[in-house]
């Protein structure tokens, strides 16, 4: 089972891509997170789009776009935030397939 699944945060309305979404879905959801982590601050959610943003890129196979953003998402994020394993790994797998 593959979902889509909108999210209401103030002010914005952004598109989480789960499983295997349209492309169409995944390019609006590319727009939505950029668009919240412009007007966003720093915070904890904000990290939690970035995180979206890397995986979203990946989808669309943009490997490098992708690898940037896990990059930031490591970067800002606590070292303890589970998500930051999976990013190395993730950001691993990418700088190996784009070289």
């Amino acid at each position: 089972m593959f979902l889509c699944i909108v999210i209401l945060l103030p002010m914005f309305a952004i598109l989480l891509t789960i499983g295997s979404c349209k492309q169409k879905d995944k390019n609006e959801a590319a727009v939505y997170f950029e668009q919240f982590i412009e007007k966003a601050p720093v915070g904890r959610e904000r990290i939690y789009v970035l995180y979206n943003l890397g995986q979203t890129y990946e989808q669309l196979g943009e490997l490098n776009l992708s690898a940037e953003i896990y990059r930031s998402f490591i970067e800002l994020a606590e070292p303890t935030n589970p998500l930051v394993k999976t990013a190395k790994a993730k950001l691993e797998k990418l700088e190996g397939a784009t070289k």
